[in-house]
């Protein structure tokens, strides 16, 4: 008779989601996600799926507000604004708050709400799917993932839509949830003590705007992508203190995998949605923008390729395109 005590107590994995043995270092941002071992570096758009579902549904109510303004003038200002009613605003119920009716939608305008309600339910379980899939992703490199812990209230007033799009604290909680299935944990440490984003692996501090993208340390001239570099230290932090000797002995094998992470994501998000500025693919190391001086010496070309201005009867034609 087999005993079957010990795989009792294992939950069910599957053969294609392999349980990691390395510790991983999360850098997670409203859009993006930075991962961090000594045998890979990863970053990528965080549910970059939701995306086309935040079109449909901007569109459908558009939609909605068009057909209200059509069907209920009467309610609306010139500049296209909600009339009060005898002083007091209209909710959005169709009712004022003295409780006369003043809306009646038409079956057109169901429709469409129904159409945004149906988007909204797709775009969950889009989120849902990917957020799943990120998990297995982080769970492949390893079972003990060290990341800061966020302030989730704080990223709602700074990045609202895209954290009411993305969710990142419920992939926080299915991350956890995974990683103690595997017989691992995820670590959160405190982000004041530790300042990640302005540390270098020298133990050198030096503040960044967030426009800044790059990490560029005046003292040893160590140079990363900033949620690379950040993801990079949190392996290196022990009860809410980051050891620098330990980042800085082993920045000499990392540093390569950084530049190889930027390099394939810049070769596979080229022309693509998923490049997005928070990466700063356009910056350049030392921080200022590449876009400016491209966009510049573009202007200098259309002027240089421009043609002579058509004449007729002594008189010059001015083209748009002067």
């Amino acid at each position: 008779m087999c005993n079957l005590s010990n795989k009792a107590n294992q939950p069910f994995a599957k053969a294609k989601n392999p349980i990691g043995k390395a510790v991983v270092g999360i850098d997670m941002g409203p859009s993006t996600i930075a991962m961090v071992t000594d045998q890979k570096a990863l970053l990528q758009a965080f549910c970059d799926e939701v995306a086309s579902f935040d079109k449909t549904i901007k569109a459908l109510q558009r939609k909605i507000n068009r057909s209200m303004r059509a069907t209920h003038s009467e309610n609306y200002e010139p500049n296209r604004i909600i009339k009060n009613s005898n002083g007091k605003k209209q909710t959005k119920l169709g009712k004022s708050k003295q409780g006369t009716s003043h809306w009646q939608y038409s079956n057109r305008c169901k429709a469409l709400k129904f159409q945004v309600r149906e988007a909204h339910r797709k775009m969950a379980c889009a989120r849902n799917t990917a957020q799943r899939q990120l998990a297995n992703q982080v769970i492949e490199l390893g079972k003990t993932i060290k990341t800061e812990k966020l302030s989730y209230k704080a990223f709602q007033k700074l990045f609202g839509k895209s954290v009411g799009r993305r969710s990142p604290a419920t992939f926080i909680s299915k991350l956890r949830y995974k990683a103690e299935n595997a017989g691992g944990a995820v670590i959160e440490f405190n982000t004041y003590s530790t300042a990640l984003s302005q540390t270098c692996v020298c133990g050198h501090k030096q503040k960044k705007p967030l426009k800044q993208r790059w990490h560029h340390c005046e003292q040893c001239g160590a140079t990363a992508q900033r949620d690379l570099f950040s993801a990079n230290l949190a392996r290196y932090v022990h009860d809410n203190s980051l050891d620098t000797h330990q980042a800085q002995r082993a920045w000499s094998g990392v540093d390569t995998l950084l530049v190889q992470a930027v390099s394939k994501l810049n070769e596979t998000a080229k022309g693509q949605s998923k490049r997005l500025s928070s990466f700063g693919l356009s910056q350049r190391q030392s921080g200022s923008s590449a876009k400016e001086k491209s966009t510049t010496d573009k202007a200098l070309d259309d002027v240089g390729n421009c043609r002579e201005p058509k004449s007729v009867n002594g008189l010059v034609l001015r083209t748009p395109w002067l």
